[in-house]
């Protein structure tokens, strides 16, 4: 039995990188299930219900984008960042003003 959960285990940053589709996912089926609403006879209503609708679409779409991003992007480059991180601490000590 143990060995079955070692062999189908996932690591910790492949878990993280699924969290944000997953809660874009729960995010799409929750608003798909619910009750539609009849319009309203207000303008401004049904106006600030539809930009609501267009908003939650798009951030549940945005976090299933990032996850997208997130496993398929760039990976980052293997360089030492001994090299990069001087010339940012120079150039931070060139704002101070002078002792």
């Amino acid at each position: 039995m143990n060995a079955f959960f070692e062999s189908h285990s996932i690591d910790l940053v492949t878990l993280l990188k699924m969290l944000p589709a997953v809660f874009g996912m729960a995010g799409l089926l929750t608003y798909i299930s619910r009750p539609s609403k009849s319009p309203s006879e207000h303008e401004v209503v049904n106006l600030l219900a539809g930009a609501n609708r267009a908003i939650v679409l798009l951030a549940c779409l945005a976090l299933i984008a990032l996850t997208l991003w997130l496993f398929f992007g760039s990976s980052p480059t293997d360089h030492d960042a001994r090299g990069i991180e001087r010339p940012v601490r120079m150039a931070f000590l060139a704002w101070l003003p002078p002792a």
